[in-house]
């Protein structure tokens, strides 16, 4: 990933310029006379020790040159915007900027906030005040951050950063809207790490909870952070991450949407992409909706791994309202004994997608939770699938209540399948199903449990080994077009199933093919795309060996269905913010970026098929 940093000179001219404008035009005489550079300190550094009243009207200009400059006292600016030019800035100690609705800070090396005020280092109170730092070096700061809303309807503040080094904020960072406003806007660009262990509160009222924007040619590190919505109508705000190294959750996020009686807002947006690195859930992240009939948010999460340490909620907690949806996308995914998944809703159940170009594994504890009409799961991987705890899609509604279009179900496909003794899937509502479809052993020794049907397909010279409870009794399908993992399970045929802990099966467990049922189940995607470590001989043929395989315009990993993470894939190479070697079937033209058109036809296959 590359980030430009050539516009820091553009900015720096254009803000000279403006300077030089309101010099000879836009201040009074007197307050030009009495505000000049060589009156509030001298020397390099130069120190600002004394208080400044700086609220001459208008703008404020202070051009410093390549001259560092420590603020150690107050320049209170009130109702007056400020524009600073210097070699390098710093508020130390009681130092503070007060006041005023634009405030810009721009050096040729680091920017410093380190003031103990508890009042804030910077305390702005406007309609949307806007704070910009831009560094040629890195940006530090441990002092407070206050850049609040000033009425109901005033939206909180942007703090907008631009680093030519790194991004370090430890301090807290407000910027609340009104109550009938929106949150503030945490627009963060730096070429090296990014770390926000300070909290960061971006509250909105009915308008929406605020934005939190990163880009970083490093990792990036986040605890505790807030964009919720609150109000009658206030939806949850957005976050997006785009790092080239590891992306870590340390605080809880929340993108809750408001739980207003009678009204209420959706849950919010959740995009993390991280090009060269991992990325990991230590604590939980939190985009629910909270009332009526509102839904839960969305995710789309990219990287080398994922690590699920600590709770995904993306649930609907009102009475009528709808699951979120949540895409995983990286070649190993790791769901541990703290991790949970939650898209649940009483009136629609969400979808989970989790895609593994690599092992999945869900230790126990690790539930998922998709309950719901129409709620699913889908697990796939090129290697290894376990797992070890309790996942349910779909919701037993019972005869006369209401029942969802779609057919609920939970599919996992992998090279293997392990389903231990102390997992459960149920799939539950109308012709629920479980769906588990290997390209070599399957082993089920916990439970499946499905209002319609339990499916399970292998290659031939498979057979699954079912030691748990099977309700309804299993539908197997050996498939002669499934073609193995190589070292997976024996090639040669068996007739019955192998029993690995107890002298004979469960009668549920009969190992005899059955008729297909009634509604013939729904047939499993045509190919598992292939991990580094697993044999490209492990993709799946379509319908028949001689049957060209699907073109599809945005289908990164090969599987013939264009997800909504392969379309954030395919706008990010766009944009340039990641190279198109990480989804080249959205490269149509091999023209090594992805066009117009080209997403037009990426969002075409999502919405129509792959032909």
């Amino acid at each position: 990933m590359t980030v430009s940093h050539g516009k820091r000179r553009l900015n720096r001219n254009t803000l000279q310029f403006s300077m030089a404008l309101t010099l000879l035009v836009g201040l009074p005489w007197g307050a030009r006379a009495g505000l000049l550079v060589e009156d509030l300190c001298s020397g390099d550094p130069c120190v600002i020790s004394e208080d400044v009243d700086g609220d001459v009207g208008g703008v404020l200009t202070l051009d410093f040159g390549d001259v560092d400059v420590v603020l150690e006292a107050v320049v209170d600016l009130g109702e007056t915007d400020l524009q600073l030019v210097a070699g390098s800035f710093a508020i130390r100690g009681d130092g503070q900027l007060r006041g005023g609705a634009s405030l810009t800070i721009e050096t040729d090396n680091d920017i410093v906030l380190d003031g103990t005020r508890t009042t804030g280092t910077v305390r702005m109170l406007a309609d949307s005040p806007t704070l910009t730092l831009n560094a040629g070096g890195s940006v530090s700061v441990s002092g407070d951050l206050l850049l609040n809303a000033d009425g109901p309807d005033s939206d909180g503040g942007t703090l907008s950063i631009d680093a030519g080094g790194g991004i370090r904020l430890t301090g807290e960072v407000e910027a609340l809207g009104g109550n009938e406003s929106t949150g503030g806007t945490l627009e963060l660009t730096a070429g090296a790490d990014v770390d926000l262990s300070g909290d960061i509160d971006l509250t909105g009222g009915g308008v929406g909870g605020g934005s939190l924007f990163i880009t970083s040619e490093g990792g990036v590190r986040l605890g505790a952070v807030s964009l919720d919505g609150t109000g009658e109508l206030g939806d949850g705000g957005f976050l997006e991450v785009s790092a080239s190294g590891d992306v870590v959750f340390t605080g809880r996020v929340l993108g809750r949407g408001s739980a207003a009686a009678g009204d209420c807002g959706e849950g919010g947006s959740f995009d993390v992409t991280s090009d060269n690195g991992g990325v990991r859930f230590e604590a939980a992240i939190d985009f629910r909706g909270r009332g009526g009939d509102c839904c839960g948010g969305s995710a789309g999460i990219i990287g080398e791994s994922v690590s699920i340490r600590a709770p995904l909620l993306f649930l609907a907690s009102g009475g009528d309202g709808c699951g979120g949806d949540i895409a995983i996308d990286a070649p190993g995914i790791v769901c541990e004994a703290s991790g949970a998944v939650d898209v649940s809703g009483s009136g629609s159940g969400g979808e989970l997608t989790l895609d593994s170009r690599g092992d999945f594994s869900a230790a126990a504890g690790c539930s998922v939770d998709a309950s719901g009409p129409d709620g699913n799961i889908l697990a796939k991987s090129t290697g290894a699938v376990r797992i070890a705890a309790d996942w349910r899609a779909g919701e037993d509604l019972g005869s006369g209540a209401p029942r969802g279009a779609a057919r609920t179900f939970i599919e996992v496909r992998g090279c293997s399948i392990d389903i231990t003794s102390s997992a459960s899937l149920r799939s539950l509502g109308t012709d629920g199903e479980n769906r588990l479809s290997a390209l070599g052993d399957i082993t089920i020794d916990g439970s499946l449990t499905a209002a319609g049907s339990n499916i399970l397909r292998f290659p031939t010279g498979f057979q699954p080994t079912i030691n748990g409870a099977v309700n309804p009794p299993a539908t197997v399908i050996e498939d002669a077009e499934l073609i193995p993992c190589d070292g997976l399970g024996t090639a040669t045929p068996t007739t019955s199933a192998t029993s690995t802990s107890t002298p004979a099966p469960p009668s549920a467990t009969s190992t005899e093919t059955p008729a297909p049922p009634t509604s013939t189940p729904t047939p499993m995607s045509t190919a598992l795309p292939t991990s580094t470590s697993t044999p490209t001989s492990t993709a799946l043929p379509t319908s028949s060996p001689t049957e060209m395989p699907c073109v599809c315009i945005g289908d990164c990993n090969g599987d013939c269905i264009v997800r909504i993470s392969e379309l954030i894939r395919a706008v990010q190479i766009s944009l340039g913010s990641t190279s198109v070697d990480t989804c080249q079937a959205a490269d149509r033209d091999g023209g090594g970026t992805v066009s117009i058109a080209e997403l037009i036809a990426a969002v075409r296959s999502a919405l129509n098929g792959c032909p």
